[in-house]
């Protein structure tokens, strides 16, 4: 078993959302549950991204990406498990919190 390595949460965010820089230091998550099947509930995510000011989205089957200036955001359906998770990086936690509050507001 070999053990559990720190991972510096710039190299995190870079290798969770691709364009965030490695100096990125603002990060913001939370969680819902669901009822929603994964088809809308990534089409809910495009929709929210989009009118919560994020473009360059890439769509997967579990995940939506977006850049909104400096900043990144994710949400992924895991409609097996029942939760959503949204997830904002970029140089400030508070603008980070604010605009995660705004995508889960237009979700």
């Amino acid at each position: 078993m070999s053990p559990i390595k720190y991972i510096p949460l710039g190299i995190f965010a870079t290798l969770t959302f691709g364009t965030v820089s490695a100096y990125a230091v603002g990060l913001s998550t939370s969680w819902e549950n669901t009822t929603l099947s994964q088809d809308e509930c990534i089409k809910r995510a495009e929709v929210a991204m989009r009118n919560s000011g994020f473009s360059n989205l890439k769509i997967g089957s579990e995940s939506i990406f977006a850049d909104r200036k400096e900043y990144s955001g994710s949400i992924r359906c895991i409609t097996s498990k029942k939760i959503i998770f949204f997830v904002v990086a970029g140089p400030s936690s508070d603008t980070a919190g604010d605009l995660r509050k705004t995508i889960l507001d237009n979700f």
